[in-house]
Parts: C-alpha cells; sequence; structure tokens
C-alpha cells in the first residue's frame, strides 16, 4: 500500500511539473506562404522579435513575463499588418492570410478562444493602430497639448465604445474583458507620452504632464495584470514624471512591486554596484517575484564592469570596445549597433551582407555591438542570421558611449572610423548611399 502511494506520489509530481513546463510556452505556426515577424515583450518592455519561415514552428517561452501562466500579447510586426493579438500559456496559435489578405492569428487547439484571439486586430482595423500614436496624421503642427490631449481622450471613449458594443456579440472571459479594458486605457496613457521633435518635444510634454497629472490619473486602472505589456508600460512612463501616482491607492500589490522592480532597476544603472554587496541585497528588499528577481540578478552580473565601453564576444571573453577600434595600415572600420528585438535593425542585415562581399578585398574591417538585455537573445539572434563572427554584446548599454560623449541614439546606427576622421549615424545601408561613403574614405 505504502509502495502504491509513493508511485501515485511521484506521477502527481510529475504531472504537476509537466503542467507546469505546459503552461510556461506557446506554439506558433506559419500557415501562410510568407515569412511572418512578431514579436512579444519582456519584463522591462522591449519587444523580442521572432522570425517563422512557412510552414515554420516555433516555442515561445513565458518565463519573460511577470507570471508565466497568465495571458499576453504577442504582436505582428510585417510592416502595415502590425496588430495585437491576445494569447494564453498553453495554447498552440497559427498565424494565417485573412480573406483580405492580412496577417491574422487563431488558436489551433481551442477555436472557441478564436474570438478573443483576435480581437484587437478588430480594434485596430475599426479605430486605429494601438501602438503607434497616430498624431501624424490627425493632428497638425499648430496643435497645442491640451488639444493634443483631448484627442487621446475622444479615441479612448471610440474604443472603448466599439468594445462594448462589440463585446455583446461574444462570450467573452471576464479575465479578458478586464484585459481589453485596461489595454485600451494603458494605450491613452501611453499615448499621451509619446514624442516628436517636430511636432511635440518630449520635455514640455513631460513638463505639461507634471503639472496636470490628474489628466493621467483619470484613465489609471488599478491591476494585478502585469503580463500586459501596455500597462507596464504606462507605470513605467508614469514613474519618470509622477511616481507619487503610483501609490498603494492607486496600484496593486503586484503593480507596487513592479514599480519597486523599475526603481531599483534604475539605481542600477546610475550607480557602481560591482563591489557593493550590501547595497543590492537592500535594494531587492520587496520583490518577491521569481521572474524580477531573476533579471535583476542578471543586470547586476552584467554591472560588474564600471569601464563605460565594455563588451563580451561570442566565446564569453570580456573586452574592450576601444581595443577592437584599433586602426591599422589605414584602416577603416565600420561599426554598426542593433538589438535583436530591432526589426528595422534586422531588415538592413543583407544589405551589410552585401556590403562585406562587396568590399571584400578593401581594407575595411565590419563590427557588429548588440544593445540587447538578454544575452541568449543576442545569440539566439546571431546564431539565426549568421552572425557569430565579429559580433559583440555591449555590457553596460545605458551607459555606453564614444571617447567624444557621444551616446547610441537610436538603433539601428552605422558609424565609420578611420585614422583621420570618425563618421557617425551615416545612411543605412539599404539606401546605397554608404557604399559611396566607404568608397571615398578608402581612397
Amino acid at each position: 500500500m505504502k509502495k502504491l502511494s509513493l508511485i501515485f506520489f511521484i506521477f502527481l509530481l510529475t504531472f504537476k511539473t509537466y503542467s507546469q513546463k505546459i503552461g510556461e510556452t506557446i506554439s506558433v505556426i506559419n500557415a501562410t506562404n510568407k515569412k511572418v515577424l512578431f514579436y512579444n515583450h519582456n519584463l522591462v518592455n522591449v519587444g523580442i522579435l521572432n522570425s517563422l519561415k512557412p510552414g515554420d514552428t516555433t516555442i515561445i517561452n513565458c518565463l519573460s513575463n511577470f507570471n508565466p501562466k497568465d495571458p499576453f500579447l504577442l504582436f505582428s510586426a510585417n510592416h502595415l499588418n502590425n496588430y495585437p493579438f491576445f494569447v494564453r500559456p498553453g495554447n498552440t496559435y497559427e498565424f494565417f492570410t485573412d480573406k483580405e489578405g492580412k496577417l491574422d492569428l487563431r488558436c489551433k487547439n481551442i477555436p472557441k478562444d478564436n474570438d478573443e484571439c483576435s480581437f484587437l486586430k478588430k480594434l485596430v482595423i475599426n479605430t486605429d493602430y494601438l501602438d503607434e500614436f497616430p498624431f501624424r496624421k490627425h493632428l497638425s503642427k499648430s496643435t497645442s497639448l491640451k488639444e493634443r490631449d483631448q484627442y487621446i481622450n475622444n479615441l479612448m471613449k471610440e474604443r472603448l465604445a466599439f468594445f462594448e458594443k462589440e463585446s455583446k456579440k461574444y462570450l467573452f472571459k471576464q479575465d479578458f474583458i478586464e484585459t481589453v479594458k485596461l489595454i485600451i486605457k494603458s494605450y491613452a496613457i501611453k499615448d499621451k507620452f509619446v514624442w516628436d521633435e517636430i511636432f511635440f518635444n518630449r520635455t514640455k510634454i513631460l513638463a505639461f504632464y507634471k503639472k496636470n497629472s490628474h489628466l493621467i490619473l483619470q484613465h489609471f486602472s488599478k491591476s494585478d495584470l502585469l503580463n500586459i505589456y501596455p500597462y507596464r508600460f504606462a507605470l513605467s512612463e508614469i514613474l519618470k514624471i509622477e511616481p507619487e501616482i503610483l501609490n498603494p491607492d492607486n496600484l496593486s500589490i503586484a503593480g507596487l512591486e513592479y514599480v519597486r522592480f523599475l526603481k531599483i532597476l534604475d539605481f542600477y544603472s546610475t550607480n557602481n554596484i560591482q563591489t557593493d554587496s550590501s547595497i543590492i541585497n537592500i535594494n531587492i528588499n520587496g520583490i518577491t517575484n521569481y521572474y524580477l528577481l531573476n533579471y535583476l540578478n542578471n543586470v547586476r552580473n552584467r554591472r560588474q564592469f564600471p569601464n563605460k565601453r565594455m563588451v563580451k564576444d561570442f566565446k564569453g571573453n570580456i573586452l574592450s570596445f576601444d581595443s577592437l577600434l584599433l586602426i591599422k595600415n589605414e584602416q577603416i572600420i565600420l561599426v554598426d549597433f542593433w538589438a535583436s528585438w530591432c526589426l528595422p535593425c534586422i531588415e538592413e542585415i543583407p544589405y551589410i551582407k552585401s556590403l562585406k562581399e562587396e568590399f571584400e578585398k578593401s581594407n575595411i574591417q565590419f563590427l557588429s555591438f548588440s544593445i540587447d538585455a538578454d544575452e541568449n537573445s543576442w545569440k539566439l539572434k546571431c546564431k539565426e542570421l549568421g552572425l557569430t563572427m565579429s559580433s559583440y554584446l555591449i555590457l553596460n548599454p545605458e551607459k555606453f558611449e564614444f571617447k567624444n560623449g557621444q551616446k547610441i541614439i537610436t538603433i539601428p546606427s552605422f558609424n565609420l572610423f578611420s585614422q583621420n576622421k570618425n563618421l557617425f549615424n551615416l545612411p543605412y545601408p539599404s539606401t546605397g548611399k554608404l557604399n559611396d561613403i566607404i568608397t571615398q574614405n578608402l581612397q
């Protein structure tokens, strides 16, 4: 009897472990006849890009989420077909082409979940894009910030009204209803902080909402849905301008823990923590979520190198950026900065390879530096793209700067170094202009 009980206990333990493992991944299939690009966001709201060839299947690990068993969002990244999709861990999803030729996603193993899976796409088509504020299309340069704020409020109301109307047609689960409302309200906050040097300067926007914080608070939701990227993003943006809003009256326990996590990350990026472990231990008090703690540990390990220009090669060797840029014999070096989650970066890689072939016999070296926060994501993407040679990971990207003090402002970024001069932020290889610049500097 004891033996049977032991066997049964082992079975339950194994089944529980297996169930947890299944619940922490989703399978994604490409049933279209074209390559599909899509991304999900990690804990610090950085998009992790995935690429699927026709007929291929990939497994997405949900361990980069606050709670790997809760629903989250996937975003397609195929140019104009850029839609968010609601997915649940443990399910299998399939990209397909709808009747209008647009990219869509459906739940393959639970068809009744298809309505919630693709609803956000329907919301985008009937209102406006959720992930790119449309002021460039609808607002003029003379629009005031007050008028812009009102436009955002009206767009949010339009989205909520559309959802309320559509939800009467379907038997949506309660957690999905709560999630969509949270997404719409969070995007209203996100939209308020979108800036452009031509239209709406970031400094003016931050000053406006710091003075009028009630305009943010009116959309804010107290929620435990920390897996939802727009909500996490809204929290991080609010923290930058008016941290007092984020208090126990307005945040759930999970929300307070995430805000604490963001504050620790900010502390790590502005302090020398490589030797003072007591500071580290004090700062992680209040963080109990395993995935947040794991992320903090990874960041801490990378901050052990106080030099602003330290990098790691594919074999794990730690090198200085400057040592790689030693110019010899009138050589020139083309340096590009990128990240595994950056779609424009990925699109430039075939053109970089063409440049390498064109100037193969010339006195030029090509070096690639990633600003990825996650080393595994960098390595996987390098292997996928064939970039394991002359490819490096910047260990402290937030503090990285060139000798002249210039920082990496945007990616992709292409820069040329020679004995006589350094050229920064050059045209993308895809424009064809970089070829002429290289030729001129080789002469």
